[in-house]
């Protein structure tokens, strides 16, 4: 076997919540550092296929997080899990989440197992396509917990 060396290069994409540096590699392993903007949040999803690692390198960011049982059991409720740096998440396909950036400049590596097919987008807040059927579980657990922190 002959093992070699190369080099490649990344993409940066607009989001509405900031933008992302992404980039493939060999293997089936995908990174991109997500720039979040103060106040700003990805949209509340999860990941047919794809198991992801967040590592906060800067900033504080506020998690909401549920177990892959959150659409089939009616006691699974979301948390929050409060991020600052040095804090890693692990996120496993089936699970939903959304990163809120709490301080400004946040920078948050993520690893994931693969490419973003299969992503199931819940709740957005610019507008883009949702899963209502799925939307309408999180909003009403989300509204539990919502209750339950005040």
């Amino acid at each position: 076997m002959n093992r070699s060396v190369w080099s490649s290069g990344s993409e940066v994409v607009k989001k509405p919540w900031g933008y992302e540096s992404k980039w493939t590699t060999m293997l089936p392993l995908d990174g991109k550092v997500l720039y979040i903007d103060k106040g700003a949040r990805t949209s509340m999803k999860m990941f047919t296929s794809k198991d992801e690692v967040l590592f906060v390198q800067k900033g504080k960011v506020k998690a909401t997080v549920a177990d892959e049982n959150i659409f089939s059991k009616n006691t699974a409720e979301f948390r929050i899990v409060n991020m600052e740096e040095g804090s890693v998440l692990n996120i496993q396909s089936g699970c939903p989440y959304r990163l809120e950036a709490v301080d400004e400049g946040c920078i948050v590596v993520e690893m994931s197992t693969g490419h973003s097919h299969g992503c199931v987008r819940l709740l957005d807040d610019f507008g883009r396509n949702i899963d209502n059927e799925k939307a309408a579980i999180v909003n009403t657990k989300l509204e539990r917990l919502e209750n339950d922190s005040n």
